[in-house]
């Protein structure tokens, strides 16, 4: 049988009591009518439960509990339980305009294209906010494939899954890898290369709260080694892709970049001599210096970065 569902939106819940009836009500305050509501409790052992026990009254809430087994499985659960013709994600402790669902929607529909991409706006506890990606986009045409990849790789645009619509149909075909940071990256190139077009919202619709507790805050082995895997697995997917040759500089620039992060995120930790190497290895850079110094799509920044870290770990 045939849903009317238009959107089915996924949160994942995981000791989020502080944040959890801000970000439920902004959901069901949407405009757009006919939305499902599917929360994952991934196995909370806070407040959340008891906050989550008074949203079983409302029929577009589906309330789904499993032990604990992270970010990416709990999104996965959603997806399969999802009916709607098109999917979103929200964060537990995040919140949305009440007219998001509605311009998200209408956009698709009018554009008939599979993925939708809005702002996000940060905000902090002190009241302090940015635009995160600070669009620009032409919002009245529809980017293809080599124009996302392009802003994505220029770090234009995130990676980040919460700003984003997609068809069901779609992301069916694109699950999270589960038990890794920083998923979100990995994901987002896999359903760049599946659904090939999206069109934009340059206004922050979706706002993103910045925590000092959050998941990826403090560096560790397993977060860098993860940052690592999903950067590989993203370069993979972009350099498979012969119609992308033309970006070869761009997508070198984006492993420098990332590489110089990790080596920062490496500093930062102690007995790091095992982890540099690992990530030397795994994202080499062929005549180091050389290559970063002429890439025209890096910049002057990320170069001087990189030459830091570089002198810093060369011999290590």
């Amino acid at each position: 049988m045939e849903s009317n569902i238009k959107i089915s939106i996924i949160v994942p819940v995981y000791n989020v009591a502080d944040y959890l009836e801000e970000c439920l009500n902004s959901v069901l305050n949407q405009t757009l009518k006919n939305i499902e509501i599917i929360i994952i409790n991934d196995g909370s052992t806070d407040d959340s439960p008891r906050i989550l026990n008074k949203y079983k009254k409302y029929p577009s809430i589906t309330i789904i509990n499993q032990p604990n087994q992270g970010l990416s499985s709990a999104r996965n659960t959603g997806i399969r339980h999802a009916v709607g013709e098109y999917i979103m994600f929200l964060d537990s402790d995040d919140w949305i305009d009440s007219d998001m669902c509605e311009k998200l929607y209408n956009k698709a529909k009018r554009f008939n294209v599979p993925l939708v991409i809005c702002d996000m706006l940060q905000f902090w506890g002190n009241g302090k906010s940015a635009s995160f990606n600070n669009l620009k986009t032409d919002e009245s045409r529809i980017y293809n494939k080599e124009e996302i990849y392009e802003l994505i790789l220029s770090y234009k645009l995130g990676c980040h899954v919460v700003n984003k619509l997609y068809s069901k149909e779609y992301i069916n075909q694109c699950l999270f890898d589960p038990g890794i940071y920083y998923e979100d990256q990995i994901f987002t190139f896999k359903v760049i290369e599946v659904c090939g077009q999206a069109v934009f919202i340059n206004q922050a619709l979706y706002k993103y709260r910045m925590r000092a507790d959050s998941i990826i805050a403090t560096p560790s082995l397993k977060k860098i080694r993860d940052y690592i895997m999903s950067t590989k697995k993203c370069l993979e997917i972009v350099r498979k892709n012969k119609q992308l040759s033309c970006l070869y500089s761009l997508i070198q620039a984006y492993a420098i970049s990332n590489k110089t992060y990790a080596l920062y995120l490496a500093n930062q930790i102690n007995d790091n001599k095992e982890i540099i190497k690992y990530i030397n290895r795994e994202i080499p850079i062929s005549n180091s210096l050389t290559e970063v110094f002429f890439n025209s799509s890096l910049s002057l920044k990320n170069k001087l970065k990189y030459i830091k870290y570089y002198l810093l770990t060369k011999n290590t």
